[in-house]
């Protein structure tokens, strides 16, 4: 009898190693302290974007998650400690890209403000130059009017001089008139010349001026679309870095399921194991545990040599076989006959399986 119950604990044992045995492993408290260490430098990385002034909401996040990191790893909850720190990781990543695109949106946006600036301030220029070159043709146009007219009453003047030539008195006062006319045309032509000169001043300072605003606005227009394909460059960037971020939560959360299934499957062992042991009748003897000892010694030595013929004989004609399976985080039990029993643990043989990597100790297995 305490052969058939030692045979069949451990064919559920090794069935249940079979099944998830290969996806259970152990999360060491140096990997959760890593990956705390490595949620931490993300967060600091996030900080120095300015994550703090532009993606607030996600670093607080990312520090929240930390912190229940840290109390999970207190509490040995190595998966949800690791778990909580991953997800920190993401979030403090995620915060790092939306602060670097907000700061790059917000230097682009100064910029386009500063070019435009300059070119509302050009234009007000030229419009200036504009302006002073229409006063400066008005008043050309007044003083050629008036050259003009003053020629004409000089013309007059002489003419009457010619008629009144005979007359002295006439004559005086005419070329009297006729010498005020000539300062008053010699005062107009020096001030027309003087006109003249400013204008053309004016013009070639205009023409200088319009040139320097056409290259200033060629080079504001040729800024202004570098700076657009630069803000197009960064927006494809930074929904690629996004796509992979998601991705990599994704992964993460299954990841998560993962080491929730495992977790659930050793809850399941522990359990089966515990309901075993309240089935069990009294503790064995001494001589009965020394006897199970070499009988279950046998059945493992013959296990690890490979002899799968004289391992299969120590299993009783009428054990029962369970073999438990656990996909998705979910436990289903499956009864197999002999036959099919025999075929899993061929199966198992040709992967090499060892014990739990541990060393085989029949005794303490028997006498538990």
């Amino acid at each position: 009898m305490l052969r058939m119950l030692a045979l069949a604990l451990i064919a559920g044992l090794v069935l249940s190693i079979a099944s998830c045995g290969a996806k259970l492993g152990q999360i060491r408290p140096e990997d959760v302290q890593a990956s705390i260490r490595d949620a931490e430098k993300a967060i600091e990385r996030a900080k120095a974007a300015d994550a703090e002034r532009y993606a607030y909401p996600r670093l607080s996040r990312a520090e929240d998650l930390l912190r229940r990191a840290r109390e999970a790893f207190a509490r040995k909850e190595g998966v949800e400690a690791m778990s909580l720190a991953y997800e920190a990781m993401a979030e403090a990543k995620a915060a790092e890209v939306e602060a670097w695109r907000a700061k790059k949106a917000e230097e682009s946006e100064a910029a386009l403000k500063e070019k435009e600036r300059e070119i509302k301030e050009l234009r007000a220029q030229l419009e200036e130059a504009r302006s002073e070159i229409k006063s400066a043709q008005d008043r050309i146009e007044q003083l050629s009017e008036r050259i003009s007219r003053l020629e004409r009453e000089r013309d007059t003047a002489l003419s009457e001089l010619e008629r009144l030539k005979e007359v002295e008195r006439e004559s005086e006062r005419a070329y009297e008139r006729v010498a005020e006319l000539q300062d008053r045309i010699d005062q107009l032509t020096a001030q027309l010349e003087e006109v003249q000169r400013r204008y053309s001043e004016a013009k070639a300072e205009s023409e200088r001026i319009i040139n320097r605003l056409r290259e200033q606005v060629a080079q504001a227009k040729s800024e202004l679309e570098a700076a657009k394909r630069e803000a197009d460059r960064l927006r494809k960037r930074v929904r690629e870095q996004a796509a992979a971020y998601s991705r990599r939560i994704s992964k993460l959360e299954r990841e998560k399921a993962r080491q929730l299934a495992i977790a659930r499957a050793r809850e399941y062992a522990a359990r089966k194991r515990a309901e075993e042991l309240e089935s069990y009748p009294p503790a064995p003897s001494e001589e009965e545990v020394k006897e199970a000892s070499s009988f279950v010694e046998g059945w493992y030595l013959e296990w690890s040599r490979g002899d799968l013929a004289s391992h299969l004989l120590r299993y009783a004609p009428d054990a029962q076989f369970i073999k438990v399976t656990v996909r998705g985080g979910r436990e289903s039990e499956e009864r197999l006959s002999r036959s099919e029993f025999e075929s899993e643990l061929r199966k198992l043989a040709a992967r090499s399986w060892k014990l739990a990597g541990k060393e085989f100790n029949p005794r303490g297995l028997i006498a538990r």
